[in-house]
């Protein structure tokens, strides 16, 4: 099975409210996914079942329609979905000046970086934090931080903090995005660089805000 049939049937195999799309060899349009079947063979939506060794293009898209993952999806996207947005960084989230900002991070919130492997010309790895508090806490935004001389400056595809919507589709959290004590959520499709310090900035009920995180190591 080729890596991209062997990824596609990952996130499918996943417990997430994704929107999947394929192409099938010889056709142009796209076809949503409605079941998988036994034998690795997908149902359609317009009801006929195709092997995924016949797929030659898929787009796995959130709820929302933001595309997660993809191969060969061509010039014409599936219908209503799209890819992440440029943001406008808030100027105080951009640059992390001290150095030592890592170790000043709310432990609160444990995030662990897990099975990091090489993917291509980047890493590949799975994301889950875990309300450690005795009380609620909600993720109002995030974003992956390199390493610079001053400190760490904001690095994101979107080159702007990821919102508080991305958190709840990304890790699976409550739809109102408060995550209980003991309670945990996980993106398991996480990408980027080594040394990267993943932040994710922390509230509370009465309005209080810190910032919990890891690197990628």
């Amino acid at each position: 099975m080729h890596e991209e049939h062997v990824r596609l049937q990952q996130h499918l195999a996943r417990d997430r409210d994704y929107r999947v799309f394929v192409r099938v060899r010889g056709e142009r349009d796209w076809q949503r996914v409605v079941v998988v079947t036994p034998g690795d063979e997908l149902e359609l939506e317009r009801g006929d079942r195709v092997a995924i060794d016949d797929v030659k293009g898929f787009v796995v898209a959130y709820a929302s329609g933001e595309i997660m993952d993809m191969h060969l999806p061509g010039r014409v996207l599936p219908e209503h979905t799209f890819f992440a947005g440029r943001a406008e960084p808030p100027p105080e989230d951009v640059r992390l000046l001290a150095a030592d900002f890592e170790h000043h991070l709310d432990r609160r919130i444990t995030v662990e970086i897990l099975d990091v492997r090489k993917d291509g010309d980047r890493h590949t790895f799975r994301t889950r934090l875990t309300n450690t508090a005795s009380e609620p806490l909600q993720i109002v935004a995030f974003g992956a931080y390199a390493p610079v001389a001053a400190g760490w400056e904001l690095s994101t595809i979107s080159e702007g903090l990821f919102t508080r919507d991305q958190f709840i589709e990304w890790y699976g959290a409550p739809s109102d995005g408060w995550l209980a004590p003991g309670a945990s959520a996980e993106d398991p499709t996480n990408y980027g660089g080594l040394g990267m310090l993943w932040v994710y900035y922390v509230a509370t009920r009465d309005g209080a805000r810190t910032a919990a995180g890891a690197r990628v190591s």
